[in-house]
């Protein structure tokens, strides 16, 4: 090895590697390194939870959307049977109930986090 520069030996547990960093005079590189990998998994589970977010918001609006107008104007036109209605939309309410129940709970997530955009409809 260079002169003044330490280098792990071969071999060395998850342990050894940690003593060697943390004796190391890239000590601060590497504490760098681990913060920069922390803030990109953060603004990476940020970006994850945003879309969820997002899609679930999609979501609750096309159960509205099927459950209200659309279900309506079916009913109207009385095209299906009472099975056939039955069948496609058993349990679309309460579909829809659980979905924006869980919106809900995602936006008052991200009210609570700080993070900045909360109109999911």
């Amino acid at each position: 090895a260079a002169r003044g520069i330490r280098t792990r030996p071969a071999g060395c547990g998850p342990l050894a590697v940690y003593a060697f960093l943390a004796l190391s005079p890239f000590k601060q590189r590497a504490r760098t390194r681990l913060r920069a990998d922390t803030a990109a998994r953060l603004a990476m589970a940020s970006a994850v939870f945003a879309e969820l977010v997002q899609t679930e918001a999609a979501y609750v609006s096309d159960l509205r959307l099927l459950c209200g107008p659309f279900l309506s104007a079916v009913r109207r036109a009385a095209t299906l049977s009472p099975a056939q209605e039955a069948l496609l939309f058993c349990n679309c309410e309460t579909l829809e109930k659980i979905h924006t129940e869980l919106l809900n709970a995602l936006m008052l997530a991200k009210r609570v986090n700080g993070d900045g955009d909360t109109n999911g409809d």
